[in-house]
């Protein structure tokens, strides 16, 4: 080659160079041309998860080659159609703004299996309760002369028949489960009977109910240790240790009491109720309350939870505050806590709230034209399951384009339960004319 050509092939190379180097070098610090608007634009970024793994994603409608969770580090800045699916399940789908150099999260995005209900039970129930954890659901049914006590498996989504009772015309019932759902109370007051029942829910074992007990007025369980029941007879409180079966007299003048550590007690003064703590027979007075019917409530270490059985409210102190120990008074019919025990999203029938102990914020999510029944936290992703008399829906606490509802069930609702994985929903109520217990799986 002589040496015009080696001159030629030389500079013909650097000048390759000297152009694709600043390119790989701008296309590595990402930027790209955006043809449309007709220059080099810094992209931003779109990390993407989703509940479950393996959704593909749609930008604008176009079908990337990933899948969740993945990263996309190519998204012109603006607006952006961003859609996320798995064959059997429902899509999500939102308009996100992708900013230059910055990263924009979907975090656990919620799809759920397109199933449908399965009737488990065929029955008329006549009075329920969930348990403390919303996995089961305990309830009572008529059978010939016998009230009969039934509770659903999470496991299995079976029924288990736990207790037999003789039935007693116009007796009102109620059941109670103690602070981990180990043990139900089942109570029944009739015109001339009085009976209280400890049923252990993993046996069916039926617990010896100590004598000093078994005309019991009033009782209700510990919200902080499992093995306590409280019973009121006479007006006078008595401490039960189910485990030692020892009994133990209040001499407190209490109108509800909780331990955590220490007595908790609320009793009545002359024209209100005062909330105090025992501790080596010391007391301290936390808080002053108006008079009401109020009952302790289930509540994170170093709060207190007590529910205004008259208003409707709940009432949330801290217990460490001397200067303002009420963080919350608000109306409620249902609530509950989420997992970390930061927040508590609760209800008055039409506004969705989640109160934020960290941050001492509430949050309106939603307002609701039909009656909210129920609320409770979802245990995947950020999202709160919530029913009306005629739907189920889940809504996501993201607010960016609104939020991601998906409409669960449909039909007449009584309330409704979730297995502590997320995956098996299940409702008492009717649906399409069938009443009964009904159960749906939500993930594989």
């Amino acid at each position: 080659m002589n040496r015009t050509w080696r001159t030629i092939l030389f500079f013909s190379f650097l000048l390759m160079f000297l152009v694709s180097a600043p390119v790989i070098v701008l296309y590595t610090a990402g930027y790209r041309l955006d043809v449309m608007a007709g220059r080099i634009t810094h992209t931003g970024v779109l990390n993407a998860t989703s509940i479950p793994r393996g959704a593909t994603v749609l930008i604008d409608g176009v079908l990337k080659s990933d899948r969740t969770p993945t990263v996309f580090d190519d998204v012109f800045p603006g607006e952006h159609l961003i859609t996320l699916q798995r064959s059997g399940y429902t899509s999500w789908e939102k308009i996100l703004e992708i900013k230059s150099r910055e990263t924009t999260f979907i975090a656990n995005a919620l799809l759920f299996l397109d199933s449908t209900f399965e009737n488990q039970e065929s029955r008329t129930v006549s009075f329920y309760s969930l348990s403390p954890h919303r996995d089961q659901l305990a309830y009572l049914i008529s059978e010939g002369s016998w009230i009969e006590l039934w509770v659903t498996d999470p496991s299995t989504q079976s029924e288990r028949l736990l207790a037999r009772i003789t039935e007693a015309a116009g007796a009102d019932y109620a059941i109670r489960w103690s602070k981990e759902g180990t043990t139900i109370a089942l109570f029944q007051n009739g015109s001339s009977l009085e009976t209280l029942s400890l049923i252990t829910v993993a046996t069916g074992e039926t617990l010896s109910v100590p004598t000093t007990l078994e005309r019991a007025s009033k009782f209700w369980w510990d919200v902080a240790e499992d093995d306590y029941l409280y019973a009121e007879q006479a007006e006078v409180v008595y401490r039960v240790s189910l485990s030692t079966q020892e009994v133990e007299l209040v001499s407190y003048n209490a109108e509800t009491i909780m331990h955590q550590n220490e007595d908790l007690i609320l009793s009545s003064a002359s024209d209100r109720m005062v909330l105090s703590r025992y501790q080596d027979k010391t007391a301290t007075i936390l808080t002053y309350l108006p008079v009401g019917s109020y009952q302790f409530r289930t509540a994170p270490s170093g709060l207190a939870l007590l529910e205004d059985l008259d208003r409707h409210r709940l009432i949330l102190v801290d217990l460490s505050s001397q200067d303002q120990p009420i963080l919350l008074n608000e109306e409620a019919y249902s609530w509950d806590w989420s997992k970390d025990g930061d927040r508590l999203v609760f209800t008055d029938g039409f506004d969705l709230e989640v109160y934020t102990r960290s941050s001492h914020t509430t949050q309106t999510l939603t307002r609701q034209s039909d009656r909210v029944q129920s609320v409770l936290w979802y245990p995947l992703g950020d999202a709160i399951l919530y029913s009306t008399t005629t739907s189920l829906r889940s809504l996501e606490r993201d607010m960016r384009d609104g939020h991601e509802v998906v409409e669960l069930a449909s039909g007449t609702l009584e309330t409704f339960w979730i297995n502590q994985d997320g995956k098996i929903l299940s409702i008492l109520g009717t649906l399409e004319e069938t009443a009964g217990i009904f159960s749906r799986r939500l993930q594989r």
